[in-house]
């Protein structure tokens, strides 16, 4: 239903509210390069759903390295305990130092005899690239 008064919209106003014509070309807002930016939007919404998927993978990876230097060094010293308890079968005694033994290493683990008596040993490894020290006693036979 129209108004009664004889007024149009643009009179009230005073000032001209068409809009231009749409078509296809000018539908879609564009960049510079003639891209829409409904593209763009649609490529970094991706990019960020393949950081969101990238970034805890990483983290599971390091993780899980790290978790595999401290086996290698938990490796390197349960060689260690077997080439002692060799020595001992043969020598009556631990011995004190890693030369006395023959014993096979461990790529990047470096090991070192803390102490070795007649009736026990200790010693502790570590992975190179690492802080964690692992130390094994033979008096209690765990590691730490």
């Amino acid at each position: 239903m129209e108004p009664d008064n004889d007024l149009k919209h643009d009179e009230v106003f005073g000032f001209e509210t068409t809009l231009p014509e749409q078509t296809p070309e000018t539908s879609q807002v564009k960049t510079k390069g003639g891209r829409p930016i409904s593209i763009l939007l649609v490529l970094g919404a991706v990019v960020i759903l393949l950081l969101f998927i990238a970034i805890p993978q990483s983290q599971s990876y390091r993780a899980n390295r790290l978790q595999a230097r401290r086996h290698y060094a938990h490796v390197a010293l349960k060689n260690l305990a077997k080439a002692q308890e060799n020595y001992y079968a043969t020598h009556g005694t631990y011995a004190r130092s890693l030369e006395n033994l023959q014993i096979q290493a461990v790529d990047e683990v470096e090991m070192t005899i803390i102490s070795a008596t007649p009736t026990s040993w200790s010693a502790k490894a570590r992975q190179l690239g690492t802080d964690e020290v692992v130390t094994y006693s033979s008096e209690n036979g765990k590691m730490r």
